[in-house]
């Protein structure tokens, strides 16, 4: 009886330091992780982003949207910020209420019981309101001296020596250019003059009109340009009584014009 009680307390003895000597494989939960979606279908009040590549690390994911703010303040979950459900799976934001012409940061998050998780920000501009020209030239013409000129070649380039990005308009005897800071988008630009700074929001007009050696115009300060953005770089560009004058000679002549990149 005594050789039993031995061998049932030496028993206990041995699974008790087996126990003790035990570890848990089990990770600790973490904090979710989560990646930006870039944004996408940018208009004058709205725009597109989300999350993807979301791991919950060992808890739930129970919030998860993008947060957003102006530049060039970070935004979090304190700032205006979607509520896109829960869980793993990939999601997209619609983005609303925002100003035209108006540089944000947005990023993700993802929220657990551990704690909050933000993706990496990304800048992007609102484009320029809308608006509706008061003329309707003829594509890719331009009234010059009281007749119409048509151009027949009309591209957009990247030109740094210039803006940033033009739309040009060629035929054998004149040239029409009007200079963006970037690639435009649908809005309305206002001009500014030749020699100024170019920002988000503005161009320039300038060109050659009359025979090969006609005269050098731009336009003034404050002229109201029309951009439609039809395709990747496509674009369709008008002006209404724009006055451009020669920077030769005290000339000026008012215009209609529509430029339209194929």
């Amino acid at each position: 009886m005594k050789a039993v009680l031995y061998l049932i307390c030496l028993c206990s003895l041995i699974f008790s330091c087996d126990s003790s000597n035990s570890t848990d494989d089990t990770p600790t939960p973490t904090a979710p992780m989560i990646v930006t979606t870039q944004v996408s279908s940018i208009t004058h009040n709205s725009a597109n982003s989300g999350g993807n590549t979301l791991m919950d690390n060992g808890s739930q994911i129970t919030a998860k949207g993008v947060c957003w703010s102006i530049e060039p303040n970070i935004p979090t979950i304190d700032d205006d910020h979607t509520t896109d459900g829960s869980g793993t799976p990939p999601f997209m934001s619609v983005i609303t209420g925002l100003e035209s012409n108006t540089s944000y940061f947005v990023r993700a998050y993802a929220i657990n019981d551990v704690g909050i998780s933000y993706g990496e920000k990304l800048l992007f501009t609102t484009s320029n309101e809308p608006g509706t020209p008061s003329c309707n030239p003829t594509p890719n013409s331009i009234i010059f001296e009281g007749a119409e000129q048509n151009f027949t070649t009309v591209a957009g380039s990247t030109d740094i020596l210039y803006g940033e990005y033009s739309i040009i308009g060629t035929n054998t005897e004149s040239t029409l250019r009007i200079e963006f800071k970037e690639s435009p988008m649908t809005g309305v630009y206002t001009s500014v003059e030749v020699g100024s700074l170019i920002f988000n929001g503005n161009c320039v007009i300038l060109g050659t009109f009359g025979d090969a050696g006609g005269q050098d115009y731009v336009s003034f300060a404050n002229e109201t340009v029309y951009v439609t953005k039809n395709g990747e770089n496509q674009y369709s560009v008008t002006f209404c009584d724009v006055v451009l004058h020669s920077q030769d000679s005290d000339l000026t002549f008012s215009s209609d014009a529509n430029l339209t990149s194929q």
